[in-house]
């Protein structure tokens, strides 16, 4: 077992945990657990390991929050993301932060896929090299990580036509708002429409800020999840009410990335 090449799997989902735990002891590798964000990241500060598996979606934070810890404490120890959102937003967002591979748990594959994942950065464990992790030291940099944060989501989802950041008062903040066309700015016919939403549908049906909302209108949809600091996340589409399901997930999903760059959020707030 000493010679063994050790995996930590950071996981709270036991039977996701056992598919991985199988996957990893068919290589014939030593597996250890975690199962939650911060005992993965004290396992990870504490202990050595050669390869790390972890979950997107964990009780007390999420992946990408645990990526950043592992990346600043073990730069160069590959690690695979494993996620059963089926978001392409997760994924750019994971590959672009160091994470090596991405297995979707949606897949009917994904105990082989995830093996397969395994072996290729075993037979490249002495070469595995990653980018250091982005720079939150200051609220410009902050920003900065924010604004490609945007520019990710946009790029990465076939849902999403606009994007933006708006204050309490309904009122867009400077510089975070983009859409397809890359524009970083919008229409005022476009802000008119946000704040109405805001201030007006939103309140009148009962969401606010601190909850979710989406939404569907003759000539398209637009979503709403809440970001730290009283402010508010929207996103425009031109979907219909069939894919609001799926329009809804990717904008918990960015919401939940955008918070943890910007600061501390209320459990309450956080999708379940």
């Amino acid at each position: 077992m000493a010679d063994k090449l050790k995996v930590l799997v950071i996981e709270d989902n036991p039977d996701d945990a056992l598919i991985m735990e199988r996957a990893i002891r068919r290589l014939d590798l030593a597996v250890e657990f975690a199962e939650s964000g911060n005992a993965g990241v004290k396992g990870v500060r504490e202990g050595k390991y050669d390869l790390i598996l972890l979950d997107y979606r964990l009780g007390d934070m999420t992946g990408t929050e645990v990526l950043l810890k592992i990346r600043e404490l073990k730069p160069e120890t590959p690690v695979i993301m494993a996620s059963g959102m089926g978001s392409h937003f997760i994924v750019a967002r994971a590959i672009a932060l160091g994470a090596n591979e991405f297995v979707s748990k949606d897949d009917p594959a994904f105990a082989e896929k995830l093996a397969d994942a395994v072996r290729r950065l075993v037979d490249d464990h002495l070469r595995i090299k990653t980018r250091p992790p982005p720079d939150r030291s200051t609220v410009q940099a902050r920003a900065q990580e924010v604004k490609r944060m945007i520019g990710t989501l946009l790029e990465s989802s076939d849902l999403i036509a606009t994007v933006g950041i708006v204050g309490p008062d309904g009122a867009l903040i400077s510089g975070a708002i983009q859409d397809k066309t890359g524009a970083q700015d919008v229409t005022a016919v476009l802000a008119g429409t946000v704040q109405m939403m805001l201030s007006t549908v939103a309140g009148h049906l009962g969401y606010g800020r601190a909850k979710y909302f989406v939404a569907s209108f003759e000539k398209g949809s637009l979503a709403m999840a809440p970001l730290p600091g009283n402010l508010t996340l929207f996103v425009t589409s031109n979907v219909g009410p069939n894919e609001l399901e799926r329009l809804q997930k990717e904008v918990e999903t960015a919401g939940l990335e955008l918070a943890s760059v910007m600061g501390p959020q209320e459990k309450s707030q956080r999708a379940k």
